[in-house]
């Protein structure tokens, strides 16, 4: 993988996804959230809020050979598929100033856009009328008030699988489904995780009733304990190793440094 981009080059990482200047209002951008970023953030960002976008549905029909998956045996990870009714429930990030903005899109993969496996959109977030803005700093509830209006619209950042790319997997039976998500695992962990982890966020925050999410997660529990297992005992036997520590010099005596 290339080097991040220097926090300072905010516009050349939005030539890469082919966004325009006037995308960014005063350096500060926001970025949607409907997949593992929901429960496993991984960047920094000045507030959050709930909401939808309307014009699509989430779905699992793209594959993951590392993070969820091998080449050999690819996850599904959710991505967001046009449907002309639909509408999808998630958080929007915000972002202020370049180093949060680069910081925050270098570790989404931006450079995933560049092979032509994702693709950015610009889509129209509708504001919970519940919601109001908590900070990054805060626990994680949404309750804080930020600023924002009750009901606002406004423009967001999101990413989605382009349908031609090699690991659009596309539609596939339930049954089938449960049972590849069920066998694959990849470098962050199982793919159970991912699905599972999402529809506990999901009924636990957002008013939404996604019925692709919901049933596979039931589907999953319930083929795993027909096999004598179960979803928590499955992430942790694929939990990936903790981070390794930074190594340290032994303390050199005194004596010796003179």
């Amino acid at each position: 993988m290339d080097d991040p981009f220097d926090p300072g080059d905010v516009h050349g990482l939005l030539d890469l996804v082919d966004l325009r200047p006037d995308d960014l209002d005063d350096d500060e951008l926001w970025v949607f959230g409907y997949g593992s970023i929901l429960w496993k953030t991984g960047f920094r960002y000045s507030s959050k809020v709930i909401g939808y976008v309307s014009g699509h549905v989430r779905r699992f029909w793209q594959g993951s050979v590392i993070h969820r998956g091998t080449p050999q045996s690819p996850g599904r990870v959710a991505t967001l598929v046009p449907c002309e009714e639909g509408r999808v429930w998630g958080v929007a990030y915000q972002l202020k100033g370049p180093e949060m903005i680069t910081g925050a899109l270098n570790h989404l993969g931006i450079r995933e856009c560049q092979d032509g496996s994702y693709m950015a959109l610009m889509l129209n977030f509708n504001q919970s009328s519940s919601s109001s803005s908590s900070s990054s700093s805060s626990s994680g509830c949404l309750d804080d008030n930020g600023g924002l209006g009750e009901g606002r619209s406004f423009r967001v950042l999101a990413f989605s699988a382009a349908r031609d790319n090699v690991l659009y997997l596309g539609p596939i039976e339930a049954d089938r489904l449960a049972d590849a998500v069920i066998s694959c695992s990849g470098s962050c962990g199982h793919n159970v995780e991912y699905v599972v982890r999402l529809a506990e966020f999901v009924r636990r925050n957002l008013p939404d009733d996604d019925r692709h999410l919901f049933d596979l997660e039931d589907r999953i529990r319930r083929k795993l304990e027909e096999r004598g297992s179960s979803v928590e005992l499955l992430i942790a036997a694929h939990a990936p190793p903790p981070p390794s520590a930074p190594k340290t010099l032994p303390r050199r005596n005194s004596a010796m440094t003179g």
